[in-house]
């Protein structure tokens, strides 16, 4: 997928080897210039060359299957979007009253908009840019390709009718599974009792197989955890659940099937084109 946006924060700064350092800048400085220095090349790559990799990001969902991209674009995002809004919303009247509550909020809230912005710039990216139409004329590409060849089309015709199986399941339970995920989230005392969950489960296991990320995050958050329970705010969680609860009803969409399903050559050579959509249109994300 097109990722629309990306907030760094960057620094400059000045190192030198003599001169008394002071704030302000000063002819005495004398710049820094170490014995080996690694050099950027302009040349580009040929193949073999040991090439070192920094920055965002780390994975790409940009090869997802057309089924993917219409369920995060219509579905799982906008749900996400809305109660977002509705987190920043609820922290903020929360605060209103309360000077050193507001304060302690404020970092929550700015996180929350980070995000939120984040997911607004994705939909708005994948809309503008048709990315559901081209990956169905990618897929449709991928089918005639797999039948010009029996064999091909014996090791990989069900790749795609496989993947739209999945996500007609996925999108009958959708809604419930959006809203239930979300709920964990919203509370930080869910998410720290989950964690402790995972650790002494991971702890059962033999040493060589234990997940030694987890195991840094336990310590991380063990120190972190009285601020984290001092910025609790215990009314907003419940008011956070509450919406969530309620979104069903407000936003009930059931997803629509065939009555007839197609024939396998139809499966094959056509692609089913359902966008999960519905008429209200705002839901939530959990990036399948």
């Amino acid at each position: 997928m097109h990722r629309p946006r990306t907030s760094v924060s960057s620094a400059a700064t000045r190192t030198t080897s003599s001169g008394r350092v002071t704030m302000a800048i000063s002819l005495s400085y004398v710049p820094y210039k170490p014995k080996k220095f690694l050099s950027i090349s302009m040349g580009g790559v040929k193949e073999n060359d040991f090439v070192m990799v920094m920055g965002y990001p780390g994975s790409t969902r940009r090869y997802r299957e057309s089924y993917s991209v219409a369920y995060n674009q219509d579905i799982a995002i906008p749900f996400q979007i809305d109660v977002f809004n509705k987190q920043i919303e609820e922290l903020q009247n929360a605060g209103k009253s309360d000077p050193e509550l507001q304060l302690k909020l404020q970092s929550r809230i700015f996180e929350i908009a980070n995000t939120l912005k984040d997911l607004e710039g994705s939909v708005v990216a994948m809309r503008r840019f048709g990315v559901v139409d081209q990956k169905r004329t990618e897929e449709t590409a991928f089918t005639r390709w797999l039948s010009a060849n029996p064999d091909r089309q014996k090791k990989y015709g069900e790749v795609l009718p496989s993947l739209q199986q999945a996500y007609d399941e996925l999108m009958r339970t959708a809604q419930r599974d959006l809203i239930v995920q979300q709920l964990a989230e919203m509370s930080d005392l869910f998410q720290i009792l989950s964690l402790v969950n995972r650790v002494v489960a991971d702890k059962q296991k033999p040493q060589g197989e234990r997940n030694a990320t987890l195991a840094m995050t336990a310590l991380r958050a063990r120190g972190a955890l009285p601020e984290i329970l001092a910025a609790r705010n215990g009314p907003s969680e419940r008011t956070f659940r509450s919406y969530s609860a309620s979104y069903k009803a407000k936003h009930a969409c059931a997803p629509k099937t065939n009555s007839r399903a197609p024939s396998r050559k139809a499966r094959t050579l056509q692609p089913r084109r359902r966008s999960p959509r519905c008429s209200r249109g705002r839901r939530h994300n959990s990036r399948n």
